[in-house]
């Protein structure tokens, strides 16, 4: 990935003030100093590109993507008209008003009590329409064949059997079929249509194209025809062609069933033309049409966003929520909006719904138990991960939801339930994942058997299959087991066989600094956090960590000459996050250290507004030892007891709190 790389060059600018200095010339030393703060302003202004364009995630990733709809080919049974007998009346009216079981059972009673050849061909053909409504793809086969026994050149027959072998991927087969229509029937709109999408699939777009517009020339008042010509000239990239086509389809047929799909169209079309209101008024349109379709209301929310109008996008998405829509990728989608929203109960409300229209949709069960897991509903999400497992047979999907579900019982801190769920990850795949490698040695290592861990990651390391970013990883993860040991030098060794990159050196830098500042080689640690805050390619959070790590490698050294250094750091790292209590505590007490009077105050009031958040017990201690020291030393005495005791109330053992509250009673006493 290439980035803004401007340096100044210190040593170029120097001569050119040397040569300034000679020459003594006001003119060419103003237009140098307006060079270089040119120089400096482009600079600036290519960090902020950078940091705007690579560094800052986009609000809402998949509002960049393309609204989707449904561009498929559409197809048309080809349904018998000529010879329909009263007898076959009958059950052609009970299809078409929706009873296909009560139409299916009349026409097989019909094809065996009739002596009529043409009757028998006709119920066949039906029976294979209602099969192919079922999507019964080879029962419809079966109809068809049986249909054409009688007579091999009926059209109908032959054209919905070209249809049903399209639908089991038999192209070649389905293909063949589609010239023998043809043959029989050059002029027939419906022939053309099948012939276009078969073709679609076999010679691609531009060949369909004329096939779509054979069956126009015969038939212009044929939709099918019309909107399947559309979506082959944007499969082409014809896209003002296809514009034109939809929008005659529209003139011609304002109120056809296929309508709210080419004002969908329409509007996908625009959006990519980055025409937004265009797009929006086609997608409105194409929703008053349909008024239950889910993705168009979807998409007309996310169009709002395109257009920054946040309001109206959540309206539009929840909209797209309560119609009930059975489509999962909908309801997937709209999760993913309002989790962009910070929004993740109506993201979880969102797939709890989905659940209710596809119990056993696994990505949908996936998606669930990832938001859980986000709120940190981690029984909830256990629950949805042993469903997936108990529903699949042993596939990818059952070790994903094993690894997941591992991946739980570690944060629930059930390390041995964690190893059994993982271990059976592993069984299931002669090539584990390493992944599974990685949590099952933090099971181990947190339930006690650190030797074990130890041994399961570096067993990771003779995978066959192993990537180097994974390599990488473990070896992280094994250099901080050693460090935790006290084996300092096995966890440099480590660290030093990553191969260090733009994308790793910051991580890797991290922990080195971090190994060195444990084994108090404070300037050897410097260093590394040094390389961290000072490269381009770190992210906020590390610099801001590796800013912290620079103070308190400062702070700890306890020399007095360092405590301005120490200062200078931690008010960098509070630059980079305000609101962070733990920078807030370090910051106290680094000032502690000084002798000065406003920096005594400085810690009371930085800390003190602490004091009436909703921190856990154990970051409240700190803040509370910190402000206790600082009131001692403010000579504020009565307030200093009160906050060691608010520690001695949450740690009833802390030797320090004790050592000042028993200090402080004698000096009061006195």
């Amino acid at each position: 990935m290439e980035k803004n790389r401007i340096l100044l060059d210190d040593e170029n600018i120097e001569e050119e003030l040397i040569e300034i200095e000679e020459k003594k010339t006001n003119k060419l030393k103003y237009i140098l100093w307006g060079g270089i703060v040119l120089l400096i302003l482009f600079i600036i202004f290519s960090g902020f590109y950078y940091f705007y364009n690579k560094r800052i995630p986009d609000f809402l990733n998949f509002n960049k993507q393309l609204p989707e709809i449904n561009s498929e080919l559409k197809e048309k049974y080809y349904y018998p008209s000529k010879d329909i007998t009263p007898a076959l009346e009958k059950g052609i009216n009970y299809y078409r008003e929706g009873f296909l079981n009560k139409a299916e059972k009349y026409f097989q009673s019909l094809i065996d009590t009739t002596l009529n050849k043409k009757e028998k061909i006709v119920a066949y053909t039906y029976l294979g329409i209602i099969a192919l409504d079922l999507e019964k793809y080879p029962l419809a086969k079966h109809y068809f064949s049986q249909a054409l026994k009688y007579d091999e050149n009926y059209l109908p027959a032959i054209v919905n059997l070209a249809i049903t072998e399209y639908h089991l991927g038999n192209l070649e087969d389905a293909y063949q079929l589609a010239q023998k229509a043809k043959q029989i029937a050059p002029e027939d709109s419906l022939v053309s249509i099948l012939t276009g999408n078969i073709i679609m699939n076999i010679k691609g777009a531009k060949e369909a194209e004329k096939e779509f517009r054979k069956g126009i020339e015969s038939d212009p008042n044929e939709p099918v025809a019309r909107y399947n010509l559309a979506i082959s000239l944007i499969r082409q990239g014809k896209t003002q062609e296809a514009i034109l086509e939809l929008q005659h389809f529209l003139e011609l047929f304002p109120n056809h069933t296929l309508t709210p799909n080419v004002l969908a169209l329409l509007g996908q079309i625009y959006y990519s033309l980055d025409q937004y209101e265009r797009a929006l008024h086609y997608y409105k349109r194409a929703s008053g049409l349909a008024p239950d379709n889910a993705k168009i209301y979807y998409n007309i929310g996310v169009i709002y966003l395109r257009l920054n109008d946040e309001v109206k996008a959540k309206e539009y998405f929840k909209k797209a929520m309560s119609l009930g829509a059975a489509d999962p990728e909908v309801f997937e989608k709209l999760s993913y909006a309002f989790e962009e929203f910070n929004d993740l109960d109506s993201a979880i409300k969102t797939m709890e719904r989905s659940i209710q229209y596809n119990p056993d949709h696994l990505p949908t069960l996936f998606r669930l138990a990832e938001l859980y897991e986000k709120k940190n509903h981690l029984l909830e999400a256990a629950e949805i991960y042993r469903k997936i497992v108990n529903r699949t047979p042993g596939t990818e999907n059952t070790i994903n939801a094993l690894l997941q579900l591992g991946k739980i019982y570690n944060k629930m801190e059930r390390y041995a339930d964690s190893v059994n769920v993982l271990k059976k990850a592993i069984e299931l795949n002669p090539h584990p994942k390493i992944e599974i490698f990685y949590e099952l040695g933090k099971s181990y290592y947190y339930g006690g058997r650190k030797d074990k861990a130890i041994e399961i990651w570096k067993l990771a390391l003779e995978q066959p299959h192993i990537t180097p970013e994974e390599k990488n990883k473990i070896h992280i993860i094994l250099a901080r087991a050693y460090q935790n040991l006290g084996s300092y030098d096995l966890a440099i060794q480590e660290l030093k066989k990553i191969n260090i990159d733009e994308k790793n050196s910051s991580v890797v830098y991290l922990e080195l600094g971090e190994l060195y500042k444990n084994i108090k080689d404070y300037n050897t640690s410097v260093s590394y956090f040094l390389k961290v805050f000072e490269s381009i390619d770190s992210s906020i959070e590390q610099k801001k960590e590796a800013a912290i790590k620079i103070a308190e490698c400062y702070y700890l050294t306890n020399e007095p000459s360092n405590i301005e250094i120490a200062k200078s750091w931690i008010n960098k790292a509070i630059r980079l996050a305000p609101e962070d209590p733990e920078i807030k505590i370090l910051k106290g007490k680094i000032l502690l250290l000084s002798s000065s009077q406003s920096d005594i105050e400085n810690v009371i009031e930085t800390l003190l507004p602490l004091t009436y958040e909703d921190y856990p017990p154990s970051l409240l201690k700190e803040v509370y030892l910190v402000l206790g020291e600082a009131y001692y030393k403010n000579k504020e005495y009565q307030r200093a007891l009160q906050s060691f005791q608010m520690v001695l109330q949450i740690d009833p053992l802390n030797e320090k709190a004790i050592k000042y509250k028993n200090i402080i009673i004698e000096k009061m006493g006195e």
